[in-house]
């Protein structure tokens, strides 16, 4: 255990289930994992902070029942958004709401060396917000990119036909890759995030339009043109 002030934080265990006594919630159960040893914690108020459900995609999971569509869609959520904690309230009685409201965030990272993995590294809004440039496998800028989540995720799915017909996500749509290009002085304002990400192996550093197209797999012209006509719209304070 770590005990910093008034907050200890226990870790290796797992909450199981809610302390319901006398229709209030006294406390909550855990299991101690090194020896399966089970503690009721009591505390007079409890907070549920557990995260989702998106990394469950098991048959009957809480995605599978609201969202289906999604169930093959990769996700930024980690192992632990299992939806536990809900489980732990409708447990005692609780009512759930808006289950269906699954926020689809539009940028995560592509692993060149894992593509297929469902479970993908976030990447995150600063990202775009420092500069960064989203283009498609034509070499194209499609939208803005200080846009919603929800807008920008519309415009990447925009790119399946099915999508454009439907306004639906199709389970077995292939969407392509998209690329997110940041200058060097982008680069430099979001550094932190930059290393992070070039370590991992998920950003790379490439010198000159030519590299660019190249890693692209489009025109020379047609990469200079996108990043020009970017530039210009920067300079005119035009949004596309």
């Amino acid at each position: 255990a770590k005990k910093e002030g008034s907050v200890q934080i226990l870790s290796g265990h797992k909450a199981e289930k809610l302390i319901y006594e006398h229709g209030k919630v006294v406390g909550v159960e855990v299991l101690r994992l090194k020896d399966d040893v089970r503690i009721s914690l009591q505390a007079p108020r409890t907070v549920l902070a557990t995260g989702g459900f998106a990394s469950d995609r098991s048959q009957g999971s809480y995605l599978d029942r609201h969202r289906p569509e999604l169930m093959n869609m990769a996700a930024t959520a980690g192992t632990f958004s299992t939806g536990d904690g809900i489980e732990m309230a409708t447990a005692i009685g609780a009512g759930l709401v808006d289950m269906d409201k699954v926020q689809i965030h539009p940028t995560g990272w592509v692993n060149p060396t894992d593509p297929n993995n469902t479970e993908k590294v976030l990447a995150a809004e600063l990202m775009r917000g420092v500069g960064g440039v989203l283009i498609n496998h034509r070499g194209e800028r499609f939208c803005n990119e200080l846009g919603t989540r929800a807008y920008v995720t519309d415009k990447m799915l925009g790119h399946n036909p099915t999508y454009v017909r439907t306004s639906k996500w199709d389970p077995s749509a292939v969407v392509p890759t998209f690329s997110l290009v940041l200058s060097s002085s982008a680069a430099a304002d979001g550094r932190k995030h930059v290393d992070l990400y070039v370590h991992k192996g998920l950003l790379f550093e490439l010198h000159g339009i030519a590299a660019l197209a190249d890693f692209l797999g489009v025109p020379t012209t047609r990469a200079r043109d996108t990043l020009r006509q970017y530039r210009e719209d920067a300079a005119a304070g035009r949004d596309r």
